[in-house]
């Protein structure tokens, strides 16, 4: 493409400078026709490219996903919850999910047979 433009910008030098050398009452030393034929190559190649879909940028992965590591501190402080009179929970939480995900079960299980 850099050559193709080079050309053009080459032929189009050529040609005004020997439109400078011509008098006013002179005929022109190149017409618009013929400049835009010359260019017509350049801006068909121009054109193309214009269509031609940008390339998607590359996905980079992390070695480490930084929300995975706990940044924000949640899943430890549900791990040392206290309850209210004092005592510490010393439950896995794998098993306290599993009790409450029971629970809710049972809690909608309740409400379903409210509506029948």
């Amino acid at each position: 493409m850099i050559a193709l433009v080079e050309k053009a910008e080459t032929w189009l030098a050529e040609k005004l400078a020997a439109q400078g050398k011509v008098a006013g009452a002179e005929p022109p030393a190149f017409t618009a026709a013929e400049a835009a034929a010359s260019l017509k190559p350049t801006a068909n190649l121009v054109t193309k490219l214009s269509r031609k879909p940008a390339p998607k940028p590359a996905i980079v992965l992390n070695a480490t996903n930084a929300t995975e590591a706990g940044s924000n501190g949640t899943a430890a402080a549900a791990g040392n919850a206290t309850a209210a009179d004092g005592n510490s929970t010393t439950a896995p939480a794998g098993e306290d999910a599993k009790k409450a995900e029971g629970e809710a079960e049972k809690k909608t299980a309740a409400a379903g047979d409210d509506e029948l």
